[in-house]
């Protein structure tokens, strides 16, 4: 029996990269979702705002973390993606927080039940320049001043919440032995009247 030999030929296609395209949107046609621009390895380079192979997905708001181990001595609560304190939608961009935080970042504390409509919702460092020292705020630059808020009452009303009412105060009579404080004041000024604050009391003194 006699054996023919068989010849094989092989054909090379060759794939050119400049014959392909950067990938079109999930969510549209267009070349990298109208988000990017297609560079020479017909790759979408994203602009800042977008991110993936087509640049359909959108970035979430960044804020300073809530919780994250530290990089270095003092050097912590670096920005990420909804501050870690919620979930990143990247369809839209948007953060869904957890309970108890708000914000485009999830950045904020949220005055529990707003503060139920008898008091302000201030954060730590609102709150700090009612009792500063002079008039320089006591906590106006680290880190969570303007990320922890919490109610300040209206007067008649107390609680975490300002949930409550407040029953009048006033000295115990049957306390005995008591002598009232006296304190002298000295003071140069140029105007016709100053006051006094003292706790809720408030007296005027004129010349």
């Amino acid at each position: 029996m006699q054996h023919l030999p068989l010849l094989v030929c092989a054909s090379l296609f060759l794939f050119h990269a400049a014959d392909a395209a950067c990938a079109r949107g999930v969510y549209n046609s267009k070349i990298c979702s109208g988000h990017g621009s297609c560079n020479p390895r017909n790759l979408c380079e994203c602009d800042a705002r977008h991110f993936g192979f087509d640049c359909s997905q959108k970035r979430c708001p960044l804020g300073p973390a809530w919780v994250a181990p530290a990089r270095a001595t003092d050097d912590a609560h670096y920005p990420v993606e909804c501050s870690n304190k919620g979930v990143c939608d990247y369809e839209e961009g948007a953060c869904t927080c957890d309970e108890g935080f708000v914000g485009s970042a999830c950045q904020r504390l949220e005055c529990p039940h707003a503060c139920n409509g008898a008091g302000q919702c201030l954060s730590l460092k609102e709150l700090s320049a009612t009792y500063a020292v002079g008039s320089e705020p006591l906590y106006d630059n680290v880190w969570d001043a303007e990320m922890v808020y919490g109610c300040k009452c209206s007067k008649g009303y107390h609680d975490y919440d300002c949930s409550l009412r407040s029953c009048p105060r006033g000295d115990d009579p049957l306390t005995t032995g008591q002598k009232n404080e006296v304190q002298i004041v000295q003071c140069t000024a140029t105007g016709r009247s100053f006051f006094f604050f003292f706790s809720t009391a408030t007296s005027t003194c004129n010349r």
